[in-house]
């Protein structure tokens, strides 16, 4: 299957072109930054009102509301987010965002685990290794640094 984004709707289609189910409205208005669990079975994406929200494709709801602390499988942040990725076993979900910082979060309830800090300008893009050690950043002052997850 294929997802889209346009209008704060989430849509999901198959390869030859046709919808599956209905749109998924995500609330938060146009939904500029996506990626999919490696299972397929969640989606993760960064919305025009600044927050990231999580919802099950499969069932095509919505998982919990905006997160306001501790609570819920939605992620909040306080900053726009330029970048999404999950790790490879789907527990947790990596966000670049504009103030510099990479977050670590848990995938169930949004906890943050860990914040990276070491870029002087926005993170524009993350991606990680095959083997879920390393991560890299790439940010708009030209570094590219790759962090090492396992200290």
């Amino acid at each position: 299957d294929i997802l889209s984004i346009s209008d704060g709707a989430i849509r999901q289609w198959t390869r030859a072109g046709k919808p599956v189910g209905k749109p998924l409205d995500y609330e938060g208005g146009i939904v500029g930054i996506m990626a999919v669990s490696p299972g397929g079975l969640m989606v993760v994406g960064a919305c025009g009102d600044g927050r990231v929200r999580l919802c099950n494709i499969k069932e095509g709801s919505l998982v919990g509301q905006p997160w306001e602390g501790n609570h819920d499988r939605v992620i909040c942040l306080d900053c726009w987010v330029a970048s999404l990725c999950w790790s490879k076993d789907g527990e947790y979900i990596f966000s670049a965002s504009l103030d510099c910082t990479i977050r670590k979060r848990q995938s169930n309830d949004g906890k943050e685990l860990v914040v990276i800090r070491g870029h002087t300008e926005p993170v524009a893009s993350l991606c990680l290794s095959p083997d879920g050690c390393h991560l890299v950043s790439a940010s708009i002052d030209y570094s590219v640094p790759i962090w090492d997850l396992e200290t």
